[in-house]
């Protein structure tokens, strides 16, 4: 498995209160998989892919990342985040932006193939912009070099914390087929993280709908898998149905809140 959380709880401490963000939390993730992640605010979308990541540490339960702890995958550099801000250094050119993960270490030392920076940009459509520095690039062009740099260390998992939420839809729904196209292309298993129903609902094989509490309820997608995309598969019934199931459910963790 790509992922594996057995049972697994989080704990803060805030103001001399403990607040949990979820408990006993279970879920397997095959690596290829391409699982997205729904629910409200404060529900621990975010905490659950920094569990993963080692930058948050389990309080009880066991995770577990290609069979091994978090902290190990993460020194194997098994995985790579992407934040909903590309965070690209501002002085550096768009290429020594991608190649900046291979000047602070080595890929990941699973990945079956190397990918180059320039062949990574060309994967994500900027093969002419090399010398362009961030400001001159648009939002979603810059989303695309941050995805690039992520995957120069040819990470085996692939973290996604909104990367799109702050894009207008038309620009989203291009780097949404961008991204399975990118996700088709390098077998990477992918755990996104979304506020958006339909984004949620046409890139994942799976869908958790988190709730507060702790709870998760992991539902079937449309996703065909790489290689079989349908790009009107946005405007079937299939979709509308299952938009309309997501928010259903989302309905019931708020209600449930305010009850």
């Amino acid at each position: 498995m790509a992922v594996d959380f057995d049972r697994v709880a989080v704990q803060f401490t805030i103001n001399a209160s403990t607040v949990s963000p979820f408990r006993d939390l279970s879920f397997k993730i095959p690596v290829g998989a391409f699982w997205t992640i729904i629910g409200p605010s404060g529900c621990g979308k975010s905490t659950l892919l920094r569990v993963v990541s080692d930058l948050v540490p389990a309080a009880s339960g066991t995770a577990r990342v290609f069979d091994s702890s978090p902290r190990e995958a993460r020194l194997r550099r098994d995985l790579a985040f992407v934040f909903q801000e590309a965070t690209l250094l501002p002085w550096r050119n768009i290429l020594d932006n991608v190649r900046l993960p291979l000047e602070v270490g080595p890929p990941s030392r699973g990945a079956a193939q190397k990918a180059s920076p320039e062949r990574l940009l060309d994967l994500v459509g900027l093969s002419r912009w090399h010398s362009a520095l961030p400001q001159q690039l648009s939002g979603g062009m810059r989303q695309r070099v941050a995805i690039a740099r992520a995957m120069v260390s040819s990470p085996r998992l692939l973290l996604m914390d909104e990367p799109f939420g702050a894009l207008d839809e038309l620009i989203r729904d291009g780097l949404n087929d961008e991204l399975l196209r990118i996700w088709a292309e390098t077998g990477t298993t992918v755990l996104f993280v979304t506020h958006s129903l339909t984004e949620a609902a046409y890139l994942g094989q799976k869908i958790m709908v988190m709730a507060k509490g702790g709870t998760a309820t992991i539902i079937d997608g449309l996703n065909p898998g790489p290689g079989l995309q349908e790009g009107g598969r946005r405007d079937s019934a299939d979709f509308v149905a299952l938009v309309r199931r997501l928010r259903e459910l989302l309905r019931g963790s708020y209600e449930a809140e305010i009850a």
